[in-house]
C-alpha cells in the first residue's frame, strides 16, 4: 500500500511489527508521524508530533526504534531526539541531545545507540547509552575509523563499517 504523508519531504523511516515511523516536513516545520499498517495495502494515519529542534530533513534523518522510544537522528541538525512511542496517539519528544559531528548513519544493539559521524575528513564512531529509553545518556565519541564511513551493521557484539573511500 501507499500512505498519503502529512508531510511533503520525508526524511526518513522505521517499521517494527504492524508500525510505521516517518520523520519529515513541510517548509520549516518537522514531524515525526505514526502509522498502524495492520494490513499492509491500507496504512492508516495514527498522529504526528512536532520536532522543533529538527529544521531540515533533505540531508537525511535516521528514525532508530527502541523499547518505548523512537529516535531520530537528524544529519543537518547534528541532533538526537528520543521521542515517547508507547501512546501512538500522544508522542511526546522526552530528550533532545546534540551530537558534535554530522551522523551519517545510525543503529542501535540492546542498549546502546551507535552513530558513524563525519568529523571533517575523519569518521567517528558515537555512542549513547539508552537503557533508560527516555532520557537517554548524552552521546560520547568512542573510536576513530579513517575517512568516508557511510554506514554501519552490527550482529553479534561486532561492528561492520563501510567505507567510500579506498585504503
Amino acid at each position: 500500500g501507499t500512505i498519503d504523508p502529512v508531510m511533503s519531504m520525508i526524511g526518513g523511516f522505521g517499521v517494527q511489527a504492524n508500525r510505521l515511523y516517518v520523520v519529515g516536513g513541510t517548509g520549516a516545520l518537522m514531524q515525526l508521524a505514526s502509522y498502524r499498517f495492520d494490513r499492509p495495502a491500507s496504512p492508516q494515519y495514527v498522529s504526528a508530533i512536532t520536532l522543533s529542534d529538527l529544521t531540515q530533513v533533505v540531508t537525511g534523518a535516521d528514525v532508530i526504534i527502541g523499547n518505548q522510544a523512537v529516535y531520530v537522528v537528524g544529519n543537518y541538525d547534528q541532533r538526537i531526539i528520543a521521542v515517547d512511542v508507547r501512546n501512538p496517539t500522544s508522542m511526546a519528544v522526552t530528550m533532545t541531545r546534540s551530537i558534535t559531528e554530522r551522523p551519517v548513519k545510525s543503529r542501535l544493539y540492546g542498549d546502546t545507540l551507535y552513530l558513524v559521524a563525519d568529523a571533517f575528513g575523519e569518521s567517528e564512531v558515537h555512542r549513547m547509552n539508552v537503557s533508560d529509553s527516555l532520557t537517554p545518556t548524552a552521546p560520547s565519541y568512542w573510536l576513530s575509523v579513517g575517512d568516508g564511513a557511510t554506514d554501519m551493521a552490527i550482529t553479534n557484539g561486532v561492528a561492520y563499517i563501510t567505507s567510500s573511500v579506498d585504503s
